[in-house]
């Protein structure tokens, strides 16, 4: 048996980590391309690739053991992110349309001390 250096890691954690990092090296160029030509406003594909990269961190111990299976599940994942992406976006969209809606329906009155900040500032004289 080969003695291990003092200090040294050799959990199956550690491996799992190490195997992680080293397809998500890879991966992470590829699966910023893939939001990027998918994502409106395109400044949101790093969140996407940032919650991409969290699912498969907490998945990492079901990653597949073949380079390409890794990539077609990480991909699969993004696909998975991109839909829930595209949700919260109509979700969103949804709401602010019934605010708006709201407040076009229900105008709000002002408070009594407006005068006094109207007054105040000069442009409303």
């Amino acid at each position: 048996m080969t003695p291990t250096p003092a200090g040294a890691d050799f959990s199956w954690t550690t491996i799992l980590e190490d195997r992680f990092e080293e397809n998500v090296r890879e991966l992470t160029p590829a699966l910023m391309a893939y939001f990027v030509r998918r994502v409106d406003p395109v400044e949101d594909a790093a969140d996407c690739v940032s919650e991409a990269l969290l699912v498969l961190w907490r998945q990492r111990d079901r990653l597949p053991e073949g380079q390409s299976e890794v990539r077609a599940w990480s991909f699969g994942v993004a696909k998975g992110v991109l839909a829930n992406h595209r949700r919260g976006k109509v979700r969103r969209g949804a709401l602010s349309e019934k605010l708006r809606q709201g407040l076009v329906h229900e105008p709000q009155a002002p408070y009594e001390s407006d005068g006094e900040v109207h007054r105040a500032l000069p442009f409303f004289g």
